[in-house]
């Protein structure tokens, strides 16, 4: 069975209504703890090449829906993302120290940054 019909209207929907709240490297960073876990129970596709892939790109111009990071995006040689509060530098210097962040100035303030690549096979 295809994504005809209804059941299109409502993958559609879907898929509007919860990009704003993928589940990026930036925000697992944001958790602050690299040994976070994201768990999903979530349809998810690599490819085209299989039945739903290519009705998923057919209908929404989707090609892959996982959760993968390009492990060679240079972002996570030079994270810019800031998360979390903002520090002056001299306050900034001791918690990224101890946990092995890395900050940076912006604007007057000092803050954490973390990578934010960009997720593989989406534009």
């Amino acid at each position: 069975m295809g994504l005809h019909g209804r059941k299109t209207r409502k993958m559609g929907e879907r898929i509007k209504l919860l990009t704003p709240y993928q589940v990026t490297s930036a925000v697992m960073a944001s958790a602050g703890n690299p040994r976070t876990k994201f768990m999903h129970c979530l349809p998810a596709f690599h490819n085209t090449e299989t039945t739903v892939g290519a009705e998923m790109k057919e209908e929404f111009s989707i090609e892959c829906m996982e959760i993968t990071d390009h492990a060679g995006d240079p972002a996570f040689q030079n994270p810019t993302k800031f998360i979390g509060p903002v520090y002056t530098q001299e306050k900034a210097q001791m918690p990224a120290e101890a946990a092995g962040w890395r900050i940076a100035q912006g604007g007057e303030h000092w803050r954490r940054v973390a990578p934010s690549p960009r997720t593989q096979g989406h534009p």
